[in-house]
């Protein structure tokens, strides 16, 4: 960085080798973020003064961000959070002293294949697919009819995890009668549901 006042040119910061550090500005607060780094400028005429960042769970990662204003979009994760696309909220973003830092999920995934067999008749299985930014137990909240009401609860599906992120998602749905039904999976403010037909 170079500094007109004393015609000199500072590091603003230096890490390891792997290090790639970036500089994030929100509303009127700089960031240097990175790889397990967080530092926020206390003041803003002298972008040699830092600090760690205010951040909820633990230090973050940063890959990547862009931004503009007082909302960056970022791939990030931290303690908590696995790595995903956030959008970051600064609250007060006009306050250096008085703000806050708020996250939530920018982008994501989610996928279940077709359900089989097709119609079903005494079971009917399905694989689901995700990216750990949110449980998929608590996610699935049961099945219901084509009118929304909810039939049965989701202690009649059976979960059985594949690996990390890949399952395997079972109903015995012997005592329905013949109909389409579906299994509802709500995350992060989004409802997925997965359709399925039943012929008896």
């Amino acid at each position: 960085m170079y500094d007109r006042k004393r015609n000199v040119i500072d590091t603003l910061y230096k890490g390891g080798d792997e290090d790639t550090v970036k500089i994030m500005l929100i509303g009127e607060n700089f960031y240097l973020v990175g790889n397990n780094l967080f530092l926020k400028n206390t003041f803003r005429n002298d972008l040699t003064k830092w600090e760690p960042g205010k951040w909820d769970y633990g230090t973050p990662s940063f890959r990547s961000i862009i931004f503009k204003g007082n909302v960056a979009i970022a791939e990030l994760s931290d303690d908590k959070r696995p790595l995903n696309y956030y959008r970051i909220l600064l609250k007060n973003p006009t306050s250096v002293d008085n703000n806050k830092i708020e996250l939530e999920y920018y982008n994501t995934h989610f996928y279940a294949t077709p359900s089989f067999p097709l119609p079903a008749n005494v079971s009917v299985r399905t694989k689901l697919y995700w990216d750990l930014s949110f449980d998929l137990f608590d996610a699935v909240k049961g099945v219901y009819n084509v009118y929304g009401e909810k039939i049965q609860n989701k202690e009649n599906l059976h979960i059985n995890l594949l690996n990390q992120s890949t399952a395997e998602l079972t109903w015995d749905c012997s005592s329905v009668p013949s109909g389409i039904y579906f299994i509802l999976v709500h995350h992060n403010g989004i409802s997925d549901c997965i359709p399925i037909l039943v012929e008896k």
